[in-house]
């Protein structure tokens, strides 16, 4: 959420003018247990028109188009929260799914690029497609208003191809999907769609339109399999040709994501008494699997040969150990 409320309760609390539960959107360490506080913010579309500093925008104008695009465009929050239900993912936690309005979302569009004088952006949401209709009428907006932008965006891989095209023609150039694993067998166990065949024909409509693709995969993911992992490898492989590049994270366990809420049923004992490189990251065992000491010496491993095989086929690509 944003953090004018809270960072404004925040000081109100250092003030000794409230309890630290009160603070909203909060999250903090009490007694060696990670505390988050009500979520609360304010309505999506009275957020105003950010202000960047200098300091923030100068790497954002010179970023690298090859670099993992957090500092790739001026950021747009355009649709908040998610309908998805991704098993590792702690996103859909965060609030409901709400569309910002079109024409406040053009309106502040123009306002970005005069202010800043850049007409590079990065749409903030977990998947633009949520709505394939918001964002066809969005694209179409884009268009009609002649706002001249260049945008990137994070999206599900079961986009239509015309749908692509208009994405392009609206300024899109680049989408990273999340691919998360080229096998049906842990996508089904992620509740990730779609199927990886329909994930492939996406990435081939996208790369014949002119859209560059950047696969996002999870490595380590519980129950994981050599064979499961071999197949994540195949499929990259199989289609860098359509690829500007691909980033593997390892997987972390994370509190208010649906596996950490049903580890159960998710195959996963967890260890909240066991220390991970970060408190927001939980270690855990598999049920009728590997304990964790050997469960991150296997996902190291296999990160490692991710590596090798991205440098072997001269793949382009980015690891993340905090994914």
């Amino acid at each position: 959420s944003e953090g004018e409320l809270p960072l404004l309760r925040l000081v109100e609390y250092l003030e000794g003018k409230l309890n630290i539960d009160k603070v909203p959107s909060l999250k903090y360490i009490n007694n060696n247990r990670i505390i988050t506080n009500e979520i609360r913010s304010i309505n999506f579309n009275d957020v105003p028109v950010p202000y960047f500093p200098d300091i923030i925008m100068k790497p954002i104008i010179s970023g690298d188009e090859g670099e993992f695009p957090d500092n790739f465009g001026i950021p747009y929050e355009l649709i908040r929260g998610c309908k998805n239900n991704c098993m590792f993912c702690t996103w859909p936690r965060l609030n409901k799914c709400e569309f910002k309005n079109i024409e406040i979302a053009i309106k502040q569009l123009k306002t970005l690029k005069k202010m800043s004088n850049f007409d590079r952006f990065r749409f903030i949401a977990s998947s633009a497609n949520m709505s394939p209709n918001y964002l066809e009428r969005f694209c179409d907006a884009l268009i009609k208003e002649k706002v001249n932008i260049r945008w990137i965006c994070h999206a599900t891989p079961n986009i239509n191809l015309s749908l692509l095209i208009k994405m392009k023609k609206a300024g899109c150039f680049q989408v990273l999907y999340g691919i998360e694993s080229g096998s049906q067998k842990i996508s089904k166990a992620m509740n990730k769609l779609p199927s990886v065949v329909a994930a492939e024909r996406c990435i081939k409509d996208a790369y014949s339109v002119g859209i560059k693709v950047v696969a996002l995969t999870i490595i380590g993911y519980p129950h994981e399999t050599v064979g499961d992992f071999n197949q994540t490898l195949k499929f990259i492989i199989k289609n860098k040709k359509y690829f500007k590049n691909t980033f593997g994270f390892m997987f972390c366990l994370r509190e208010n994501s649906p596996i950490f809420e049903n580890p159960e049923n998710n195959g996963v004992i967890i260890k909240q008494d066991v220390p991970t490189f970060s408190p927001e990251v939980y270690a855990f065992d598999e049920i009728r699997g590997l304990r964790w000491n050997k469960k991150v010496r296997q996902t190291e491993k296999r990160i490692k040969l991710f590596k090798r095989a991205m440098k072997k086929h001269e793949i382009r690509y980015s690891v993340s150990y905090d994914g």
